[in-house]
């Protein structure tokens, strides 16, 4: 994988636990990107300030992206490469796991994607991306995870990785693993194809 480049925190061993360490690991992370902000108390408010740790290469991230976009919110966008050894200092603080995103609403932090995005559309201001029908809004939520489990496996790290990625940044590709992505998609792609012609995401009619 290619390298971060322009990360703002300073790299250590990010090893902390507790509130008080998060809030501390916060306040490093947000003064990085603005010098001598610190996280508040209490519940955030739709005023404040919308930070978003991510990976330029991360579809993860891209996604949250597309959330800000669509909410037509603003967001400070701080390069953490989840690859990088050590990750940024206090990064695990706010990511247990060391994965991209991680989302910053003054003092609240969320990571995983489709919670990040939930947030994003039901606490914060702007047009609503879920449907209002219950039956739609499982089958969104079914779509979002049949393509974390089966879409992005096989056509991400396997096709997209090793056929565009790869060769783009000049790190070593593997054919016969994108051969086998390709051999292990049509199953999913087969069921979304199921899915999209009921008409309620995907192919919405109406």
């Amino acid at each position: 994988q290619a390298s971060g480049a322009g990360r703002t925190a300073t790299s250590g061993t990010g090893d902390m636990d507790g509130p008080d360490d998060h809030a501390r690991a916060l306040a490093r992370m947000a003064d990085a990107v603005n010098p001598g902000c610190q996280p508040g108390k209490g519940i955030a408010s739709s005023r404040m300030a919308l930070t978003l740790f991510g990976y330029r290469f991360s579809i993860y991230t891209r996604v949250v992206r597309l959330v800000l976009h669509e909410k037509r919110l603003r967001a400070t966008l701080v390069e953490v490469d989840p690859f990088a050894d050590p990750l940024p200092d206090g990064f695990l603080a706010l990511s247990p796991f060391g994965r991209v995103p991680v989302l910053a609403h003054g003092p609240f932090t969320l990571y995983e994607t489709a919670a990040i995005c939930r947030y994003l559309d039901e606490a914060l201001p702007g047009p609503p991306l879920q449907p209002a029908d219950p039956r739609d809004r499982a089958r969104m939520a079914q779509v979002v995870q049949m393509a974390d489990a089966y879409v992005y496996p096989p056509l991400v790290r396997g096709v997209y990785e090793h056929l565009v990625f790869s060769p783009a940044e000049g790190t070593p590709a593997d054919p016969l693993v994108a051969a086998r992505g390709l051999a292990e998609a049509p199953p999913v792609l087969a069921a979304l194809e199921v899915i999209a012609s009921e008409g309620r995401v995907l192919n919405r009619r109406g």
